[in-house]
């Protein structure tokens, strides 16, 4: 959890295919803290364009023994992610359909048994999104950004689909509608609560 730098970065540019990297990494592993700023994941070889996912700063609070039970506990944990770019390639492939299905293949694929994961339970989440970009190759390079300035807490988090409801409503509001549960559903932020039920396993 606390190797940031080398385990979980190259975890995700393993299992994703997407080069990751952080530009700062703070941990105290005593008191179950993290802080990673300027973490960014980018398109691999295929996309016109290599911007993908910015996240500005992931901060963690947790119980370090809570690790060793049947549930994590989160006292805390900050999201904020500066810019999510969509990219239509002209070959018609999708950055965001990409990565998701990347991060969703099942460990069947490598022998690998699937076990329950463990419950997280998190006391404070903040959520920060601040700009969406969509670029289309197959139509010219048209691009359109989206300044969503989402902001939002949550307290008593068990499940992190609580998140779904009003993040999409912005993105309705943003003007994403059609693409909203998509978009939602591919946030780097999914990816880390379910690493976090990794942890303990």
């Amino acid at each position: 959890m606390f190797s940031f730098n080398e385990k979980v970065l190259q975890q995700l540019t393993e299992k994703s295919g997407f080069p990751a990297r952080v530009g700062h990494v703070k941990t105290n592993p005593l008191m179950g803290r993290l802080l990673a700023t300027d973490f960014e994941i980018s398109n691999p070889e295929g996309f016109p364009v290599s911007d993908f996912l910015s996240l500005a700063e992931f901060r963690i609070h947790l119980s370090p023994s809570s690790l060793f039970g049947k549930i994590i506990k989160v006292q805390e944990l900050k999201i904020h992610l500066s810019t999510l770019t969509g990219v239509r390639s002209e070959s018609g492939a999708i950055n965001i359909e990409q990565f998701r299905k990347a991060l969703e293949k099942k460990k069947e694929d490598k022998g690998e048994r699937d076990e329950p994961r463990k419950e997280v339970e998190c006391g404070r989440l903040v959520v920060k999104v601040d700009h969406i970009a969509t670029v289309d190759y197959r139509g010219g390079g048209d691009r359109r950004d989206y300044p969503v300035l989402f902001h939002h807490e949550y307290h008593g988090v068990t499940d992190w689909n609580v998140v779904a409801p009003p993040l999409v409503r912005h993105l309705a509001a943003a003007g994403l509608s059609r693409a909203g549960n998509a978009i939602f559903a591919t946030l780097l932020p999914v990816w880390l609560w379910t690493k976090l039920q990794e942890v303990g396993e």
